[in-house]
């Protein structure tokens, strides 16, 4: 399989950091009326950049006082990944691209790969959650675990009797007493 990105940074290529956060902003706030994550105000009295990250504003709320950006309350806040990055991770995990696959593609380890995909699929369960499904339903395989080798169906572990003999014994059990026959 060809690599989508040849090079570690041409990922920045397929996508700009600040279109990343005014989709982003869009998304978050698409009324454009940006609202605080703390106590939901409105009353937004500042509003700047960061000098490292131009394209990610910093606001302070008029109500509460508190300071938040554009990625507080989200999955990207307190992570060192470019919001760029995170997108592209998004993208090649609904191609079901392997985590492997996705780690290789972007500037980051394959535990970082790895959640990136685990947040992609439960927010897909999240979505199908509630979902009914109606009319005929047709499934091509399905495994169904009979339980755990040697073990009876309520899962404690019971002995195995054997049949009676030929001259009328009593049934004995599975288990025997070390030495004798």
């Amino acid at each position: 399989m060809q690599a989508l990105c040849t090079q570690a940074k041409s990922f920045t290529r397929l996508l700009d950091e600040a279109e990343c956060y005014r989709q982003l902003r869009q998304l978050r706030w698409p009324d454009g009326q940006v609202r605080c994550p703390y106590c939901g105000s409105e009353y937004i009295t500042k509003c700047w950049t960061y000098f490292r990250q131009p394209a990610c504003r910093r606001y302070q709320c008029g109500c509460c006082g508190l300071s938040f950006n554009d990625k507080t309350g989200t999955i990207f806040e307190h992570t060192k990944l470019p919001l760029a990055a995170w997108f592209l991770g998004f993208y090649l995990a609904q191609l079901s691209q392997s985590t492997a696959a996705i780690a290789r593609e972007l500037p980051c380890d394959y535990h970082t790969a790895q959640r990136i995909v685990w947040l992609v699929r439960e927010q897909v369960v999240r979505l199908e959650e509630g979902r009914v499904l109606q009319g005929t339903v047709e499934a091509d395989e399905i495994y169904v675990t009979a339980g755990h080798k040697g073990q009876a169906p309520g899962g404690g572990c019971k002995a195995l009797t054997f049949p009676p003999s030929a001259e009328g014994q009593k049934a004995r059990t599975g288990t025997r007493e070390r030495g004798q026959g």
